[in-house]
């Protein structure tokens, strides 16, 4: 039989209710890694393409005097800058309620740990207690034979009656 340390860590290692919770907790936590992300500036980069056509009369020009080309193609890149200005704290809140739900996750964890941990000593004290019924059973038969056959020799012997043996 294995110690109680070794059980208990095999019952860890083989939980998928853990693996679960801890799987719950990660995604809790990036939950809330998602949400801090709205307070910082936003980053990117665009590019576009595109295809106009403009008259003359559009710039306050006559399309005889000043002929503009039929069409022509636009492009436009360049970096993009943004930041959501958390006046009245929703932001805030949102993280709030993210960090709750980890926190929540996380005692979740721990009440499996502790049930699972709990489970399995008692368990173990469980079996630990019937071997010991059944090694305490097992010497009082030892016993019993043991005495079954001295009056069974006292019988053949003549020193104990036939009621002794039954």
């Amino acid at each position: 039989s294995l110690p109680m340390d070794s059980l208990v860590r095999q019952a860890i290692a083989g939980s998928p209710t853990l693996d679960s919770a801890r799987a719950r907790l990660a995604e809790a936590n990036e939950t809330v890694r998602s949400a801090r992300s709205a307070l910082s500036p936003q980053v990117g980069f665009t590019a576009s393409e595109g295809e106009e056509k403009y008259s003359a009369s559009a710039f306050g020009l006559a399309p005889n005097v000043f002929p503009l080309p039929s069409h022509f193609n636009l492009f436009q890149l360049g970096p993009n800058a943004s930041y959501h200005v958390d006046a009245f704290g929703g932001v805030h809140r949102q993280i709030e309620a993210k960090a709750a739900l980890a926190d929540y996750q996380h005692d979740q964890l721990d009440a499996a740990y502790l049930t699972l941990t709990g489970e399995t000593v008692s368990e173990a004290l469980q079996v630990a207690a019937a071997r010991a019924q059944l090694q305490a059973a097992a010497e009082i038969v030892a016993l019993d034979k043991q005495n079954l056959d001295l009056v069974r020799r006292s019988r053949e012997a003549g020193e104990a009656p036939d009621s002794d043996v039954v």
